[in-house]
């Protein structure tokens, strides 16, 4: 039960720390490099990460890669898709107030 606990915060708390580092990342280094590299840097390294939590994932509930895999994405799926959400219904609350 504690495995699972330490599995599932890290991997929302994993997302959460990726973007304040991406955050200083993109104020102090991409600012300097084109579009393209950017995007380059990012899908690699979404698509490392992903890689390395469905790993990770795999080894410390004994499950198959592709399993661990298939949820990792479904996972990563849906924190964009709340954090998305969230800006939408935060500007949808800006808008009343204004």
């Amino acid at each position: 039960m504690v495995s699972l606990l330490f599995t599932i915060l890290f991997l929302f708390g994993v997302p959460f720390v990726l973007n304040k580092v991406l955050g200083f990342v993109e104020a102090h280094i991409f600012r300097h490099l084109s579009k393209k590299v950017i995007v380059f840097f990012l899908i690699g390294g979404t698509l490392l990460i992903e890689v390395l939590l469905s790993w990770i994932l795999a080894e410390r509930l004994d499950w198959d890669f592709i399993e661990a895999h298939f949820t990792i994405g479904f996972l990563m799926f849906i924190l964009v898709w709340f954090m998305q959400f969230n800006e939408w219904l935060g500007n949808k609350y800006a808008n009343v107030d204004n």
